[in-house]
Parts: C-alpha cells; sequence; structure tokens
C-alpha cells in the first residue's frame, strides 16, 4: 500500500461511502503501487472483501458513479485475453471521472426503470400507509416497545477485556468512526460489516458508551451479537 492511497482515503469524510464501500477502497488502496498503479484481480477483491461477483460490481460501479475510482479494461495484445482492471484514483495523473460502461470495465448494462426515465410503468396503487394517507395502526394503538435492559457490569468488563485493542491503523480508526456515526444517525446495521478489530477499536476507544454498546449489541467478545 502506498502512503499516498492511504493519506486519501484516510481524509475522505465518513459520509463519502458505506461501510462495505469503503472495505473495497481499502483493499485497492492496499494494492495500489505509486510506480505501477492498481491492478487487483477481481477474484482477488472478492475473496478479501467477502463479496459475491455481483455485490462487487455493484460497489463498483457506485464507487466510479461518485468519481472515487476510474476503471480502465485492458486486452493482452497478443492473446486478446482481458488483463486486470487498472484502477485509477483522483489523487494520480490521467484521472478522469466517467460513468461505468463495457469498455470502461462494469460490462453491464444497468436495467431500465421508471426512475431513469424508462421502463414500464406500474398501474397498481402503492399499498396505504402513514405517508400515502391511510395508515396500518390498530384502533388500539401502537404496541409499546419494550427498551432493552443494559447490563452496565456486562458492558464494563467488555471494554476492559479490549484494553489494548486500540488501533494505530488510521483506515480502521477511520471504518470505525463512520460506522459509529452511522449508527446515531438510525441505521442498526451500521456495525454487520465491520471487522473484528475494528470493532474492537471502537469498545477500547470508548467511541460508544456503555449504554450504546448494550443497544447496539455488542457482545462481551468484543463483537456485535
Amino acid at each position: 500500500m502506498s502512503h499516498k492511497a492511504t493519506n486519501w482515503l484516510a481524509n475522505l469524510a465518513p459520509e463519502t461511502m458505506t461501510a462495505g464501500a469503503f472495505r473495497v477502497m481499502f483493499h485497492l488502496c492496499d494494492c495500489h503501487n505509486p510506480s505501477n498503479g492498481c491492478f487487483p484481480a477481481q477474484a482477488y477483491l472478492m475473496e478479501k472483501c467477502n463479496l459475491s461477483n455481483s455485490g462487487l460490481n455493484l460497489i463498483l460501479k457506485r464507487l466510479e458513479n461518485d468519481g472515487l475510482i476510474s476503471r480502465h479494461q485492458r486486452v493482452d495484445a497478443k492473446t486478446r485475453k482481458k488483463r486486470p482492471t487498472r484502477y485509477l484514483f483522483p489523487f494520480e495523473d490521467g484521472f478522469k471521472a466517467q460513468n461505468p460502461t463495457p469498455e470502461s470495465g462494469d460490462g453491464k448494462k444497468p436495467k431500465p426503470t421508471p426512475e431513469s426515465g424508462d421502463g414500464t410503468i406500474s398501474t397498481f396503487r402503492a399499498n396505504p400507509s402513514p405517508l400515502s394517507g391511510q395508515s396500518h395502526l390498530h384502533r388500539g394503538g401502537d404496541k409499546p416497545v419494550k427498551e432493552p435492559v443494559i447490563n452496565q457490569r456486562a458492558c464494563a468488563s467488555q471494554r476492559q477485556g479490549s484494553a489494548g485493542r486500540r488501533s494505530q491503523n488510521p483506515l480502521v480508526q477511520k471504518s470505525a468512526e463512520r460506522a459509529v456515526q452511522r449508527w446515531r444517525e438510525g441505521r442498526p446495521t451500521a456495525f454487520d460489516d465491520l471487522q473484528p478489530w475494528e470493532r474492537d477499536h471502537i469498545i477500547a476507544s470508548g467511541l460508544l458508551s456503555d449504554d450504546e454498546l448494550a443497544k447496539a449489541g455488542f457482545s462481551n467478545e468484543g463483537g456485535k451479537a
């Protein structure tokens, strides 16, 4: 991994991308070489990010649409076989943001939808909801929601067990802070894609209070239940 790629990724704002997209960007930056560029194989990224081929392509397409990467498909001049895609970053010379196309590496044409201006327009009415006018609530009103019971002793023990696991890696720190921010914004799945060492950093660094740790579902082993 080049220092230039590391510093560029670490300085991106937390809201720039999701935790899953950040993991893909982490491994792309890890493969970057200042002299030779970035040429990771699709299979390598799938394995490192624990993603399917379609899932990885979806994230890469989103990153390219957001102007964070540029993909260039290459073909061997002798065998005419496809070579690993080259990835360019905004801090590199020659970077030019572009919409993903089959020629640039995406290889798939987006399906038409009503949102994109094409596709079939449905004649069915939407299911009634509080936003569309009719409410789904019964006459008796909402059912009471039970608040989770917070075990302060377990949370304190968990934080003590994670002592010394605070990461010094700026990318791990950035990923953990990004996940905490998204969780506080009301996204309950914000911690699902984190690695164990990222969760340990959240606990050891005190990014979440004991109450928040319990509400987020962190277990005593330092992970998330």
